[in-house]
């Protein structure tokens, strides 16, 4: 057998036992591979096992940056809501006063405190407008202001007027389920209540003397 016909020998011994180790094909002619295919058969191998290791680090690496990005986004929402938060916290949202226009609302808010909170004093407003439906919104230059027309809010019982305080998206979704959930509970002889506490919104139901948070 001469060098070429040799050559071409060893070169289909190597293609056969390489489609055999990585199971592409059947191998029944080849029984113990030579040395040059035991050190290709293991770079082979130690490629394999560098690539696996390599994508277990990429998906590693995903998970990682994934997750971070997850709890940036969370504190980012957090800091955006508590902003929001304090950017709303001098204000009340007043429900049942009919169309108003930016000129005449604080006025119709004023006669409004008088005749229906039994107000005899006018408050200082840094801002008085509509914003959508027949909703107004009152922002009251002090806190104590704010306070003192919200804790009047129970003389609107019954009536078609409505005040609450002005609070982020998330937690005015919260409220809104909580005073379903508050409505189902009386409607079950359950004594409750929605209460706003600091920045949450919670339902309590009277055990006895006391409330308890739900």
């Amino acid at each position: 057998m001469g060098p070429k016909k040799s050559n071409q020998v060893n070169q289909a011994n190597m293609d056969k036992f390489i489609d055999k180790e990585v199971g592409v094909g059947e191998v029944a002619d080849l029984q113990e591979p030579p040395g040059w295919a035991k050190t290709l058969l293991s770079e082979v191998r130690e490629i394999r096992t560098a690539i696996t290791n390599l994508n277990t680090h990429v998906e590693e690496k995903i998970t990682m940056v994934e997750g971070k990005l997850e709890s940036t986004k969370k504190q980012l929402e957090e800091k955006i809501e508590e902003l929001e938060f304090n950017s709303r916290k001098y204000n009340l949202l007043l429900w049942g006063l009919g169309k108003t226009t930016s000129e005449d609302c604080q006025d119709r808010v004023n006669a409004f405190m008088k005749s229906e909170l039994g107000f005899d004093r006018e408050f200082d407003m840094a801002a008085c407008h509509p914003v959508r439906g027949d909703t107004v919104m009152i922002r009251f230059v002090r806190m104590c202001d704010r306070e003192s027309v919200l804790k009047r809010g129970s003389k609107l019982k019954g009536k078609k007027f409505s005040l609450k305080t002005d609070l982020p998206p998330r937690l005015r979704r919260i409220r809104a389920e909580l005073r379903s959930e508050a409505k189902q509970r009386r409607e079950d002889g359950k004594v409750v209540r929605v209460v706003e506490r600091g920045k949450g919104v919670y339902l309590q139901e009277k055990q006895g003397n006391m409330w308890k948070t739900l």
